[in-house]
């Protein structure tokens, strides 16, 4: 009866090893997950700051006066021309 008993714990004992074993292995996979999920999150705060920074640009009046120069070829008041003389 004793033989037995002991048998009983030592399998109660394995399968609680075993169960605490894999719940380890679960932990870890989940804490790593975690961590790359923060990583990702932290490149996309970089990234929306990033992009809130050029819309700021995009609407300012620096950014209108580059493009009406650079694209439409005007020039502002206080600006200096420069022209070549021909030979």
């Amino acid at each position: 009866m004793i033989l037995i008993l002991i048998i009983f714990v030592g399998l109660l004992m394995g399968i609680t090893v075993a169960a605490g074993h894999r719940q380890q292995v679960k932990l870890r996979a989940g804490e790593e997950r975690i961590r790359s999920l923060q990583q990702e999150m932290e490149q996309e705060q970089a990234r929306t700051e990033e992009i809130r920074e050029l819309k700021e640009y995009v609407q300012s009046e620096e950014y209108i006066e580059q493009i009406a120069k650079d694209k439409l070829g005007l020039i502002s008041d206080d600006d200096i021309i420069f022209k070549e003389s021909g030979r």
